[in-house]
């Protein structure tokens, strides 16, 4: 190995270390979306979920399996999965470019500050990235060796991508454009249909769990998310400029500054046009959505592959270790202030919103352990994050979202909610709510109640507690 492979991986692996201890010893507590996700997988191991599809959930419960139920078990992936990314963008440039332009392309994905973000935490964007990189390497592959095998593990790996995160559909869609205005020959192959069949086939169990599922998590996509605007007929163009500017963040603002050089905008390779097809399709739509509706910012995180291969194709290897070392040191600092966010928080005077559910439970749970030994109490909140949360941190018995009788707005009002009223065993709850008591009913006894935050109380009851309905004659 020659010393600048060495130094080349030798840095890759310094970084995965790092995003590991940090992981390891950070106090940053499961954000609600990653406890849901966890909660979802500890529950069953199923084909589909409410709101996406199951690898996320599957690799999070197996991984607590192994290692026991602790943050760092459930994102511990993350850092590796990138890091395996940053190696694929190194073979997949590597076709196209010299060895020293290959190795930047790898770092600059894996020193992007979106890609520090994301390493300390397990999402959706995590699996979906690692299947699309392997996906695209094998499409590219199959494009200039046309190979069927090269398509066929394609194939593979983008109905794995798709079981990841549903945006991994763009794939196929900006191989279909590319096809179209730059090389139709693809059309009269069979590679390109081989790989749709066998993403098919991958994702049939995952379909057929959404036939039999109402098609729950397309439809949650679709009108929580995708095209059901909130505003009307009127233009959304906070959460437009807010995307926009938030792409600074994910990618670096020298990233984001590329698109302004007029040799981005004249691609010559087969592999730069390639690459503005993985880009402005996604980003357009997704500025469409924030338009119409909302939007969030990792939402277009498929785009990275494309940005990076035009970045790295037409700036010079100078200005790619600036942007580089510029990305790694933002990176550091933004990640090193969620190591204790409380001290940062405190040193800043700001507040981070990610916490506000975990300290809520954390205030709650202060007191439950000391009325209630573990396994022999309920927990009842009125948000899914507690409940969710609850399930990861707590010792309780059960931990459910309060059920209004409205139906399947979140997960647990669609498989769990607690809705007990005729049909439930007694037991000992705790309510945690913004709620008044008066809005609770059939408990027998309310042994105890304590204000744990100015808009939250803590009610301890035994028997089995109902939530008062609209159509109960007995509604205040």
């Amino acid at each position: 190995m020659s010393a600048s492979s060495f130094r080349f991986y030798a840095f890759l692996i310094l970084l995965l270390t790092v995003r590991l201890v940090f992981l390891a010893l950070t106090k940053l507590p499961l954000d609600c979306e990653e406890a849901q996700y966890w909660s979802w997988g500890a529950e069953s191991l199923s084909w589909g979920y409410f709101s996406k599809p199951p690898i996320t959930s599957w690799l999070m419960a197996l991984m607590t399996d192994i290692g026991g139920r602790s943050s760092f078990w459930v994102r511990c992936l993350s850092p590796v999965f990138h890091f395996i990314v940053a190696l694929v963008i190194y073979r997949w440039t590597r076709m196209e470019m010299a060895v020293n332009k290959a190795r930047l392309a790898s770092l600059l994905y894996f020193t992007l500050p979106g890609t520090f973000f994301s390493s300390i935490l397990m999402t959706t964007d995590v699996p979906m990235l690692l299947m699309s990189s392997v996906c695209l390497y094998f499409i590219w592959q199959g494009i200039q060796k046309q190979r069927l095998t090269c398509w066929a593990v394609a194939g593979v790996f983008l109905g794995l991508a798709m079981l990841s995160k549903y945006i991994a559909a763009f794939i196929p869609l900006s191989v279909i454009g590319y096809a179209l205005f730059n090389d139709r020959q693809l059309f009269k192959q069979p590679g390109l249909y081989l790989m749709l069949g066998v993403a098919g086939v991958v994702m049939l169990p995952h379909l057929y769990w959404l036939f039999t599922n109402d098609f729950t998590t397309i439809t949650h996509t679709l009108h929580s998310n995708m095209v059901v605007s909130t505003y009307g007929t009127k233009l959304n163009f906070n959460a437009f400029f807010e995307y926009i500017s938030g792409q600074f963040a994910i990618f670096g603002p020298l990233l984001i500054g590329v698109i302004l050089t007029k040799r981005f905008w004249q691609p010559v390779q087969p592999l730069e046009k390639f690459s503005h097809w993985l880009v402005w399709p996604l980003f357009t739509l997704i500025c469409l959505q924030g338009l119409l509706a909302k939007v969030n910012l990792n939402w277009g995180i498929l785009i990275v592959f494309g940005m990076i291969l035009l970045t790295t194709m037409v700036m010079s290897e100078r200005f790619l270790k600036q942007m580089i070392i510029t990305n790694t040191v933002i990176g550091v600092i933004g990640v090193g202030l969620l190591f204790d966010p409380y001290a940062s928080m405190k040193a800043l005077g700001v507040k981070y919103k990610g916490l506000k559910h975990y300290q809520l439970l954390q205030k709650a749970m202060q007191h439950t352990n000391q009325i209630c030994p573990e396994k022999m109490c309920h927990l009842i909140a009125d948000h899914r994050c507690v409940a969710a949360l609850a399930r990861f941190y707590g010792d309780y018995a059960s931990a459910h979202k309060w059920y209004r009788g409205e139906g399947g707005k979140d997960y647990f009002e669609w498989t769990s909610p607690y809705k007990a009223r005729d049909n439930s065993a007694p037991g000992n709850f705790f309510i945690l709510t913004q709620r008044p008591l008066v809005e609770f009913s059939r408990f027998e006894k309310l042994w105890n109640e304590v204000k744990i935050m100015p808009d939250h109380t803590l009610y301890y009851v035994s028997g089995t507690p109902g939530f008062r309905l609209r159509d109960d004659p007995w509604y205040p």
